[in-house]
């Protein structure tokens, strides 16, 4: 439907991505009364790319939440994680790509490091 109805690619491509993050959120706090920010348990296999050249660990787990002055995500690769949330206020959609990847490997390498310490 969003193929047929829109004409601008670049439109497509961010509804299309709209509708990815609704059929891979696994737990949401939308319907909550109180809540402080939105957030959104997400199924790890998001973080999976079909057009990635290199082979990737795929996360244990995926949270993402939006408040009124920032965005946070946290990406574990166990069943418990360690470093909390991060915060991300990029300059650019490369430069919030560039961090993601830096997060995700000094999170492994926590993760890695407390399992063999």
């Amino acid at each position: 439907m969003i193929d047929a109805e829109v004409v601008d690619r670049s439109a497509i491509t961010l509804l299309h991505k709209m509708v990815d993050i609704v059929k891979y959120t696994l737990r949401t706090n939308l319907f909550l009364d109180d809540r402080y920010s939105l957030g959104l348990r997400l199924d790890p296999k998001l973080m999976h790319s079909e057009e990635s050249d290199a082979p990737r660990e795929l996360p244990y787990g995926v949270v993402f939440c939006h408040g009124r002055r920032f965005n946070g995500y946290h990406v574990r690769f166990r069943d418990i994680a360690r470093g909390g949330m991060r915060l991300v206020t990029p300059a650019s959609p490369e430069q919030l790509a560039l961090e993601v990847r830096r997060s995700e490997e000094r999170q492994r390498q926590a993760d890695n490091a407390n399992i063999s310490g």
